[in-house]
């Protein structure tokens, strides 16, 4: 597969894992201090076209002010045509999962497991291949609530290391992965349209990183 930005044994369980929030922690909460609910579930197969836009949504918020209106137009056609997500989402080693803040789909997250990895393909290892927040939840730690939930998955299938790729120019969200435990581990290429960028490997182990413990339930197949 092509490298992904984020930016085997075991697959992704089709089944839907729910992660319920009711947290008041400085992580947790906005800027007004009010507490929030954050829901994280898999994305069933029926919510293609949900996916598809709030996909196309987040990374074009993330990242059309850093580049060129053709490379961007050229990037999201190609990686969120809906036959290409269609096929990822039935994937069983990729999961997406779709994160609600107080009621309101606020983000979503894709984890891949080898062979479906954009890189490494390695079984003792998950890829974060996408983590977004739309830009009106931002600010209110959902990234690290996502971060967190992804660590939990991939230790309840015994992994050892969590990793993912992010743009080298992209020196936010470099930060913000280093804070959450992750090195730098190596380079890949990213293709950006007709447009070669670079992308920093960034690994988190799961031995050095203290998650929280959180509240899980297996309720309904994503189907």
């Amino acid at each position: 597969m092509d490298p992904k930005r984020a930016g085997p044994s075991t697959h992704i369980d089709h089944e839907t894992q729910d992660v319920i929030s009711s947290e008041t922690s400085e992580s947790l909460k906005d800027r007004k201090t009010q507490p929030v609910d954050v829901i994280i579930r898999a994305c069933k197969t029926t919510e293609l076209d949900v996916l598809r836009q709030l996909a196309y949504e987040t990374f074009d918020q993330a990242f059309r002010f850093m580049n060129t209106a053709e490379t961007m137009d050229k990037y999201l056609k190609a990686a969120f045509n809906r036959d290409r997500l269609q096929k990822e989402l039935s994937s069983p080693r990729c999961g997406f999962f779709f994160m609600y803040t107080d009621g309101e789909l606020s983000g979503y997250l894709k984890l891949n497991e080898a062979p479906e990895q954009s890189d490494l393909n390695d079984p003792d290892s998950i890829e974060l291949e996408r983590i977004y927040v739309r830009k009106e939840f931002q600010g209110r730690g959902l990234g690290k609530t996502l971060i967190t939930y992804a660590m939990q998955i991939a230790r309840q299938k015994g992994k050892r290391y969590v990793w993912l790729g992010v743009w080298e120019r992209n020196d936010k969200a470099i930060a913000f992965y280093r804070d959450m435990g992750f090195v730098v581990a190596g380079r890949h290429d990213f293709q950006m349209g007709d447009e070669i960028q670079h992308d920093l490997i960034m690994k988190r182990l799961l031995e050095d990183a203290s998650v929280p413990p959180m509240l899980c339930e297996n309720i309904s197949k994503k189907t």
